[in-house]
């Protein structure tokens, strides 16, 4: 039976972290490790997750969400490795319908799945998701569960990307063939709440032009 590690990057979350970690040790496929990476909180985030007597938390200083993931999965054992964000939820079902679709088709590499949103307050104007309650294809970190030798060929999340680390390792993914699976299901809640990265809108969209920028690159060979 493969290990399952699940590895959750936090910084200043205690408000979330204690949801997250519940979500996660509710799953009917109950994972082999829970790894949280404090990343130099100043809150009280890794009080609230030591709590917790299933979980190891990792404490260090502040280095951004890639370096935090990076050393959470190098402290993981599973050969699988999901990762989910301090501020998000699982439905209960997550592990086990994307780890029985992996089993079913061993060539992939990672699996996703579909995602809903949690709105903490009115819709902020940066969002462009569903805000009737529906859900769209989540490719967030929070939705995968990713091989070992996957993650391995394709390495870290670059920490010299502050935005948009998740779309350069997607594109890196996908410029050495690597296949992934998706469960047409909303196995992952997005929370939206005052400090998403993703209302940074200007850094987003530099993240992905560089993102893209960098696989063409690649393809052309050029540094």
């Amino acid at each position: 039976m493969t290990r399952i590690s699940v590895v959750i990057p936090a910084y200043n979350a205690a408000r979330f972290i204690g949801d997250a970690l519940r979500s996660v040790l509710a799953q009917d496929l109950h994972p082999d490790e829970v790894i949280v990476v404090d990343d130099g909180s100043t809150d009280s985030t890794g009080s609230v997750a030591v709590e917790f007597a299933e979980v190891t938390v990792l404490e260090g200083p502040h280095q951004g969400v890639s370096a935090a993931r990076n050393r959470g999965v190098g402290h993981a054992t599973g050969g699988l490795i999901a990762f989910l964000d301090a501020d998000d939820i699982w439905g209960p079902s997550k592990l086990r319908k994307q780890v029985d679709l992996l089993k079913s088709e061993p060539s992939a590499g990672v699996a996703v799945s579909r995602q809903a949103y949690l709105f903490e307050g009115p819709v902020p104007a940066w969002f462009r998701g569903p805000t009737d309650g529906g859900s769209e294809v989540g490719t967030q970190p929070s939705n995968w569960v990713v091989r070992r030798e996957c993650w391995e060929r394709v390495g870290p999340f670059r920490t010299d990307l502050t935005h948009s680390e998740d779309t350069d390792w997607w594109a890196r993914a996908a410029d050495l063939g690597e296949r992934w699976v998706f469960v047409d299901e909303p196995l992952v809640t997005h929370r939206i709440h005052g400090t998403n990265a993703s209302a940074n809108a200007p850094a987003v969209t530099e993240g992905v032009l560089r993102a893209l920028r960098l696989s063409v690159a690649r393809k052309r060979g050029t540094p």
